[in-house]
């Protein structure tokens, strides 16, 4: 199984550029059933390959992408990816093994081309087991990208706790510097918002 990788997406631009965004994340309505088998209508994204900023797929006769994976790594980043909520200037979701890097490029690129060039475009993401975390900035047509992986999201709880977080119980453990988990995520979170 795959590890999730958890993603939040952030838009900053003009009045142009945000209906570009509510544009290009078109939505459609779908029919679902509660457990108790009443039912309800919630607005969900479109397929990824079916938004009008992706490159075009090849579908079978029943309308089914072909060779999704494929598909999926190349221009997505990833081999599955699940938009959970579109928000009028983010959206998040969680995506296997790495970040939806290109699927996000090709959104800048569409909203640069066709809507504002000056807007920019801020993506945070972790696996789910921090087995490393990032962050991708897109702006002017460019794009780059800061990661940490464990062992340096390791190092900065040892700035907190010492030697201590190498011992194997170390998760377990009470402290006076806190929760190693609270800790771990406030490191995580302030990393986040100053990159």
């Amino acid at each position: 199984m795959a590890n999730h990788v958890y993603f939040n997406v952030t838009v900053d631009g003009n009045d142009e550029c945000l209906k570009g965004w509510s544009s290009a994340m078109e939505t459609h309505s779908v029919k679902r059933k509660l457990w108790d088998g009443t039912e309800y209508v919630s607005r969900e994204l479109l397929d990824i390959d079916k938004l009008k900023f992706m490159p075009e797929g090849t579908y079978d006769k029943d309308g089914w992408l072909e060779d999704s994976w494929n598909y999926y790594v190349n221009n997505v980043g990833a081999k599955w990816c699940n938009v959970e909520e579109v928000e009028e200037d983010c959206f998040s979701g969680y995506s296997a093994w790495s970040a939806p890097i290109q699927f996000v490029q090709y959104l800048h690129e569409y909203l640069y081309d066709h809507h504002d060039k000056k807007h920019s475009i801020k993506m945070t993401y972790e696996d789910e087991f921090r087995n490393f975390i990032g962050v991708a900035h897109y702006q002017d047509a460019n794009f780059d990208w800061e990661e940490l992986d464990s062992g340096d999201i390791q190092e900065e709880m040892r700035k907190v706790f010492g030697d201590v977080v190498d011992n194997e119980d170390f998760w377990e453990g009470e402290y006076e510097e806190g929760d190693p988990q609270e800790i771990q995520d406030e490191i995580v979170w302030e990393w986040f918002s100053n990159n």
